[in-house]
């Protein structure tokens, strides 16, 4: 029965201590636009869409020659908890990376009590539900035993750190393109890389390509993510850019996976037409094909098997995990297992992610 929608977008400079003091300082305001038959005292909702009251903390600014403009934040959530965030100011209603703080005790030397220590990042808990899903591609390995991965799109280093931290003896390459998003995510979201976790600054597409033409069976991995975003959006494909889903470099990717490797790469776009074209490019490409949706969002994770061996066994295991079957259940939860083994409070459920199975695509 309502009539009027009035619509207010908090820019990055305000601040609000809570939905109150928002409501407080409207209220006045948005009686001067209610129509004429609007009775006096009769109670104007308001809702709020997004995270952005309450306490927010810049505690980095800096500049990308390639991305431009950032900040690192720290925002407490409704909950009291605490989240650092990568935001370019370009696209700043978007989150490029966001980790959970948390504060862990330590022993004062003096005094021997107890005190807070320095926030620090908690690299058992993934924020994104599409980065669960992309790690969630580890499952569908046909052995449990990763012994290298290529991760295309560092970020804050989420992806990466997660795999490190909790698949001990998997080898990683992190390709990022910025050299800034690097110092960023040493600096502000504790990403180590080591000799398990050699970073290469570098386009991600020349990093393939190069790869690819040494002709090397021994640099093949088991699984490659990809978590691209574009950085031109006039062409409706947020993610990835449309360069990477090009049936020739989707082929460079197809040589570098083992056979039965997985690729799982983030597709984000309003235009479902364009979202068919790009999986249609992947599907002509790879044996087998699904995806992963997420209610109330646009991320989808799309992943591709490469088979070179024989298809006929791998097409029966493949239906397990379109159904998510008894043996795809019982690699998911070795998986939730290997995780708990090491962050028995983390966030991430594989076996609750994929109980209700796979689209087919």
């Amino acid at each position: 029965g309502f009539q009027r929608l009035i619509v207010v977008r908090l820019d990055r400079h305000h601040r609000y201590a809570d939905f109150d003091e928002i409501k407080s300082e409207l209220s006045d305001k948005v009686v001067q636009f209610a129509p004429s038959d609007f009775v006096k005292g009769e109670p104007i909702p308001f809702l709020a869409v997004g995270d952005g009251i309450g306490t927010r903390n810049v505690v980095c600014r800096g500049e990308s020659q390639l991305s431009g403009d950032y900040v690192v934040e720290d925002v407490i959530g409704d909950d009291g908890e605490t989240f650092r965030r990568l935001i370019f100011l370009k696209t700043s209603d978007l989150v490029q990376s966001e980790a959970r703080l948390m504060h862990a005790p330590r022993q004062s030397n003096k005094k021997k009590r107890t005190t807070k220590a320095d926030p620090a990042i908690d690299h058992s808990f993934l924020a994104c539900e599409h980065h669960k899903a992309l790690i969630g591609c580890l499952a569908m390995l046909p052995n449990l035993d990763w012994k290298k991965g290529l991760v295309v799109g560092v970020g804050g280093g989420s992806v990466p750190s997660f795999i490190r931290r909790h698949v001990p003896g998997a080898g990683l390459d992190s390709v990022e393109l910025d050299a800034e998003v690097i110092n960023v995510a040493e600096r502000w979201f504790e990403f180590r890389h080591d000799e398990t976790n050699v970073v290469h600054v570098a386009d991600g597409l020349d990093f393939v390509c190069e790869k690819a033409s040494r002709n090397e069976n021994s640099g093949r991995y088991d699984f490659i993510i990809l978590d691209v975003d574009s950085k031109d959006l006039s062409k409706g494909l947020s993610c990835p850019p449309e360069p990477f889903v090009e049936e020739a470099f989707l082929e460079k990717l197809r040589f570098l996976l083992k056979d039965a490797g997985i690729l799982a790469t983030t597709i984000v776009s309003r235009n479902r037409t364009l979202r068919d074209v790009v999986v249609g490019k992947i599907r002509n490409v790879f044996d087998h094909v699904f995806s992963k949706d997420f209610s109330g969002e646009l991320n989808e994770v799309v992943y591709a098997a490469a088979v070179s061996s024989d298809q006929g066994v791998y097409t029966s295991y493949y239906n397990d995990i379109q159904r998510c079957g008894k043996k795809f259940k019982k690699k998911l939860a070795k998986l939730d297992a290997l995780v708990r083994q090491e962050s028995p409070a983390t966030n991430v459920d594989f076996s609750l992610m994929f109980s209700g199975g796979l689209t087919r695509v």
